[in-house]
């Protein structure tokens, strides 16, 4: 009993697209067409037990004539049925044309109902093992095919790089394979079931279909139509299970009347353990990602605080200092020493709260927490704002500045922009002699704006050029008694510039000195 129950179910899968696209056999036409199989192949065993007759052949010939009748409706025809319903036609019409009386169902010649009996029989017997041989094979063709699709299905998924793409081919090959709408849902790092992808039909977009694929994620059992629990939706939805719990769900909808079979929700869950096995790897593949960042952060976090720690005490002991002398001293203090320590305190101070834009600056882009608040700014406002910034502690630099003639406006953050004038003059100005010309100058084109930021040091060599934008970067022929700054002011200033959607690079002046050039649209 149970071979002949598994054997149906697998029979009902051999055409699923037939099923899932909505077009269910039609019953009394599939009856239609098998009793035209019966009646044909039956009538053709007649006509050609006539002819055997005409030919004088032994009624033997006329019985093996009907049997293989019978043989070949249990091969074209569906079920058993059929092939009795042969084997009782297929006795009876033998009685009928080829027993005496003639065209009568009455036997005058006693050994005649044992003969019946026995044709009956053996008919019986051989379209049972027929179908029975018949149903094996399609249960074999099923099993090939299923392997056929889980292998596919399995290749597909080996080929994919993140999450999202796993929903995609996922949703795309069950689509494909069974002609039907599809819903693929899966959980977030954080087990939130945020990410999904559609496959055919805009129904799960329902609020009620929402709803049932979440009590399949949260619950672990399936349900929707077919079940006892939402069903009066249109899909059925089965959890993917693996082994740190439910990762998604799949959504799949049927036609009306639809049965769904033990065999194919089998077939459906090892569709979904496929899936189940790509999600858990990728799902690992993310909180290594995840862990590695937070290993870099926290290295960051350190390499900061040290470095932060070690330039702090610099700019404060000299203001620690200056304070203390003038507090000590002041009465026999002149007034010109007076304004020398209190311009370096002004300097030092200065210095620390440039240092303390640039540490915040560092952070905010660290932590993807930046906001640019565009606006149109004016070309020569940002560049004269910028001079002025550090025209104070220039010291004998001389800057030069060299814009456009006409009113250039550019979508930007001013002040961000300004920043990275400000760091790339101060970092010129570090980095050569107190006599030395420092020029910053604009340029339009078609569709940028150019900034540049030059000076006649030495310039630095072509090894480090690559790595000057890197955070925490020294060029070997830094001075170690000239503040560093930890390498902050230029990180800070590629950052900016690719947020608005610019560039930023250095080189070297043939003539000596360092050029610092950054582009920023025009447009938005």
């Amino acid at each position: 009993m149970q071979t002949t129950k598994s054997a149906k179910h697998s029979y009902e899968d051999i055409d699923l697209k037939h099923f899932y696209r909505g077009k269910p056999l039609n019953i009394a036409l599939l009856v239609i067409k098998n009793v035209c199989i019966v009646v044909g192949i039956m009538s053709l065993a007649t006509l050609i037990s006539f002819g055997f007759r005409a030919l004088g052949f032994y009624e033997a010939n006329f019985i093996m004539t009907y049997i293989l009748g019978v043989l070949l409706v249990a091969n074209f025809t569906d079920g058993y049925l059929y092939g009795i319903l042969a084997s009782v036609l297929g006795v009876m019409v033998f009685n009928y044309f080829f027993t005496e009386p003639y065209y009568t169902l009455i036997a005058y010649n006693p050994g005649y109902p044992v003969t019946f009996f026995i044709m009956l029989v053996v008919a019986l017997i051989t379209s049972t093992l027929t179908g029975r041989e018949k149903r094996e094979y399609q249960r074999a063709e099923v099993r090939e095919k299923r392997i056929r699709i889980l292998y596919q299905i399995e290749k597909n998924l080996l080929a994919v790089k993140s999450k999202q793409q796993v929903l995609e081919v996922a949703a795309k090959d069950i689509n494909e394979l069974f002609g039907a709408p599809v819903l693929v849902c899966a959980a977030d790092i954080n087990g939130e079931l945020n990410m999904r992808h559609i496959e055919g039909d805009v129904t799960f977009e329902d609020k009620r279909e929402q709803k049932a694929y979440m009590e399949a994620f949260q619950s672990g059992s399936a349900c929707g139509a077919g079940t006892q629990l939402f069903s009066d939706c249109s899909a059925y939805y089965f959890p993917i299970s693996g082994q740190s719990g439910v990762l998604g769900v799949i959504g799949i909808i049927f036609p009306k009347h639809y049965s769904l079979s033990e065999s194919r929700k089998v077939f459906l869950d090892t569709i979904g353990t496929q899936i189940a096995l790509v999600l858990e790897r990728e799902q690992l593949y993310e909180k290594q990602q995840q862990t590695k960042m937070e290993i870099v952060h926290e290295r960051l976090r350190g390499d900061l605080l040290r470095a932060v720690s070690h330039d702090f005490r610099t700019p404060l002991t000299g203001i620690i200092g200056s304070s203390s002398t003038m507090l000590e001293n002041y009465d026999s203090l002149t007034d010109d020493v007076m304004k020398e320590f209190l311009q370096g305190i002004y300097d030092d101070a200065e210095w620390l709260n440039n240092l303390v834009e640039n540490i915040l600056n560092v952070t905010r882009f660290a932590e993807g927490n930046i906001k640019l608040a565009k606006e149109m700014e004016a070309v020569e406002e940002i560049v004269a704002e910028a001079v002025s910034r550090v025209k104070k502690r220039s010291g004998q630099h001389k800057i030069t500045i060299s814009i456009p003639d006409e009113l250039v406006m550019i979508p930007v953050d001013g002040m961000m922009i300004e920043q990275v004038l400000v760091n790339l003059l101060d970092n010129a100005m570090k980095h050569t002699p107190q006599d030395s010309n420092v020029t910053v100058s604009a340029a339009l084109n078609d569709k940028d704006i150019i900034f540049e930021v030059s000076d006649d040091g030495q310039g630095i060599p072509e090894s480090d050029l690559p790595y000057i934008f890197n955070r925490f970067y020294k060029t070997k022929t830094d001075d170690s008694n000239t503040r560093r700054g930890f390498a902050l002011g230029l990180t800070i200033c590629k950052s900016i510039i690719q947020a608005h959607g610019g560039n930023i690079s250095v080189q070297n002046k043939p003539s000596g000195g360092l050029t610092f050039r950054f582009t920023l649209p025009t447009k938005e």
